[in-house]
This record gives structure tokens, C-alpha cells and sequence, in this order.
């Protein structure tokens, strides 16, 4: 089998197309989770923004970490969690894809990606912030830290999972969570959507 190669010394990563760059790195790392992020900022506006790099962190305490690119443009998610430090976290379900992947544009910080984008806000006694309606997981969550990466200039915020919140069937009787059976989206590269589907679940390993 015949491969593309792309290395240091052979083809520098800094002589390649900036766009495309981009898309090589970020879609051959695999499938990541398509999640929105609700913060509100000091106008009592509420900011929705959709991210692909959700990470599992620890279970005890529960944490989620996201990654923020540099600050080469305003980051409102960045800066409202900074401000009101907690957020909450929204799976997309695969037939909200479209609604999901407009909040990466542009809009103007006293513009609500909720109203811009056509998805309504689900409101919980437990959390004073909005979640996304209709998503089948949801977390609420609190500001732990923000770690910066010298290597690249980009964040690692720490999220404190605060609640949890998942819909009717979806949890299993060992504590698994089935985004498939859930239809959870998934997302590969920058803009390329993905429908999860389950092979089967192996039992625990030993020597």
C-alpha cells in the first residue's frame, strides 16, 4: 500500500497551505465529539459555541477538559468563562449538525447564537446557565483552571463536572453511556459529520 508522507526535513509543516494544514492534522487524530458550550457574558447575553476537542479528564473528580486556540481573534467563550467561571457542555444530537456547526461563525458578542442559529435554550433548577434543548447529554460545569501549552499558545481549560445529565435509555446498566444508540454526533476535521455506530463492547482485559 502506496502512503502520502509528510515530515519535518522532507516537507516542512510550516511551508504547507495554512487551511490545509490544518485539516491533515486535525482530521487523521480521528473521530472527536461534537459539543456545544453555553456561557453567558456581562450583558446577560448567552454565547453558544461548538467545539471538537473534548476530553476526558478524570472520573474522581469528575473533569472535561477544552482546548482554545490562541487569542488571534476575541474568544467569547474563553472570556465569559473567565468572567462567570462555569458553563455548561451539550452533546449534539446528529440532526442538530447544521444548527451546531453555524455558531463557529463570526457573530458579534451582544448576538446570541441560540436566537442566530435557531436553537432553544433548556432551562434546569440546578444550573443557572441555559443548556441546548434536545441534546441528549449535558453537563454542567465549573471553571478548575486554565493550563497554557507554550508549545503552540493555546489553553486547556480544566471543567469541573458539576451535574450530569443524560436522556431516558441512554445509560446502561454498568454506568456506560451509549451516544450511538443516543445519536450523538461525531465530527472528523473541521467541518466533516459523522453518524457513531456500535460494533460491540469487549470485556476487561487481563494478562
Amino acid at each position: 500500500m502506496s502512503a502520502s508522507r509528510f515530515s519535518p526535513g522532507e516537507n516542512t509543516w510550516a511551508n504547507l497551505p495554512e487551511r490545509w494544514r490544518a485539516q491533515l492534522i486535525n482530521s487523521a487524530s480521528g473521530f472527536k465529539p461534537l459539543v456545544l458550550l453555553s456561557t453567558r457574558n456581562s450583558l446577560e447575553i448567552d454565547n453558544l459555541a461548538v467545539f471538537s476537542q473534548l476530553i476526558h479528564l478524570g472520573a474522581n473528580p469528575p473533569l472535561l477538559g477544552v482546548l482554545f486556540r490562541p487569542d488571534s481573534v476575541p474568544r467569547h467563550t474563553l472570556e465569559n468563562l473567565q468572567t462567570q467561571g462555569m458553563a455548561t457542555v451539550n452533546a449534539v444530537r446528529y440532526e442538530d449538525r447544521h444548527a451546531a456547526h453555524q455558531t463557529s461563525a463570526r457573530y458579534a458578542a451582544e448576538v446570541s447564537e441560540f436566537d442566530a442559529v435557531g436553537l432553544k435554550r433548556e432551562f434546569r433548577p440546578e444550573w443557572p446557565l441555559p443548556f441546548v434543548h434536545g441534546c441528549p447529554v449535558q453537563w454542567a460545569v465549573r471553571l478548575q483552571s486554565l493550563v497554557p501549552l507554550a508549545a503552540n499558545g493555546t489553553q486547556l481549560a480544566v471543567l469541573e463536572v458539576v451535574h450530569l445529565f443524560v436522556a431516558e435509555g441512554g445509560i446502561q446498566g454498568d454506568g456506560y453511556v451509549d451516544l450511538a444508540a443516543l445519536d450523538v454526533a461525531t465530527v472528523n476535521g473541521l467541518d466533516a459529520y459523522h453518524r457513531a455506530g456500535s460494533l460491540d463492547r469487549l470485556p476487561y482485559a487481563k494478562p
